[in-house]
């Protein structure tokens, strides 16, 4: 995909900024057609599936110390609040011991 390529989810258009992550999802920078800075989330239709259940299992637009607000998704999107600072930088600056989180095999 090309910065500045407009992409619809439900209905809502959002326009590609800067790529701010690549794996096995590309996580963009975007800013919606309401002028809203968020982040789009692209992977495969089954991953972004399971994101929203466990999502809507804790309250879909919870937002709390380490999981960011998410807004909609369709098909292979997912748009989510555009937070501060990465995961990876909260996780690091906390006081969170890592030896207690479970690794996903």
């Amino acid at each position: 995909m090309l910065p500045w390529q407009i992409i619809e989810v439900r209905g809502q258009q959002y326009k590609l900024e800067n790529i701010l992550s690549e794996g096995n999802a590309e996580v963009w920078g975007v800013t919606s057609q309401h002028g809203a800075k968020r982040v789009l989330k692209i992977t495969t239709a089954s991953c972004i599936l399971e994101e929203a259940n466990a999502r809507q299992a804790l309250g879909w637009d919870y937002h709390g110390r380490f999981l960011v607000r998410a807004f909609d998704y369709e098909g292979n999107r997912l748009v989510l609040e555009r937070a501060e600072r990465t995961l990876r930088d909260r996780l690091d600056h906390s006081s969170i011991d890592r030896t207690a989180i479970p690794k996903v095999p």
